[in-house]
């Protein structure tokens, strides 16, 4: 499997056992994104790695997908703080040093 591989509905949910109906809602959340909305949807390598990283959190934590939506999004703004983080104190490093 690579990166330019494509899932249809069908075969993202036969991968992770869940429903189309599960799919659609998840899609709804924002939780995902398909590539082509227009006529068929497709989804890419990144959709399966988020929607594996969804379901864990949601079986783990016994959560609603729209539980695992927010969830999903604390986390992103926390990755996201500690990379801001990790640059400030490299800029901070910097001028304490000169």
């Amino acid at each position: 499997m690579t990166e330019l591989t494509r899932f249809t509905v069908t075969e993202l949910c036969q991968t992770l056992e869940i429903s189309q109906g599960d799919l659609y809602e998840i899609v709804g959340l924002g939780v995902i994104s398909p590539i082509d909305t227009e006529t068929v949807w497709l989804f890419d390598y990144q959709a399966l790695c988020a929607l594996r990283r969804a379901r864990r959190l949601q079986t783990e934590l016994d959560l609603e997908w729209a539980g695992t939506a927010m969830a999903l999004t604390l986390l992103e703004k926390i990755d996201r703080l500690e990379h801001d983080n990790a640059q400030l104190r490299r800029q901070l490093d910097r001028l304490l040093q000169v």
